[in-house]
């Protein structure tokens, strides 16, 4: 889908910026919930990237996942990446197509505070899952 703007009354850009929309991924379960606060452990978060409704070249091309840890009033962001398990079976071997990633995996961050937080998921570095999953430090 291609959209055309206008700032000024009916005159439009003839640009043809495209849009892509995503069917939101389900984050399912993480690997752990808690982390000792003064290290970063990579974090795998169980995913359904619904590869049925998502264009798998888009989706690479696009997405931006980032999980954002809160604490308190603390928030700290990581950078994700789209990953298969077992780890590394996403490269693909001897001409066979690579498997679909499965999983995001984000590194934990280190807090200077301990306590029971949130942990968020997103696809595009801006909206994030509303619920999200318990999580320690």
């Amino acid at each position: 889908m291609t959209v055309e703007v206008s700032v000024y009354g009916n005159d439009f850009t003839e640009n043809d910026i495209e849009v892509y929309y995503i069917y939101d991924p389900e984050y399912k379960k993480v690997n752990r919930n808690s982390v000792p606060r003064n290290m970063q452990v990579p974090l795998l978060i169980e995913t359904n990237f619904f590869w049925q409704n998502n264009d798998r070249e888009m989706f690479f091309k696009y997405s931006n996942f980032t999980c954002r840890f809160t604490l308190g009033e603390t928030q700290i962001v990581t950078s994700g990446r789209m990953e298969s398990l077992p780890l590394g079976s996403s490269y693909p071997k001897n001409g066979e197509k690579s498997p679909l990633p499965d999983h995001v995996v984000c590194p934990s961050p280190k807090f200077n505070i301990t306590g029971l937080g949130k942990l968020e998921v997103s696809a595009n570095g801006v909206d994030y899952d509303g619920a999200g999953f318990p999580f320690e430090f």
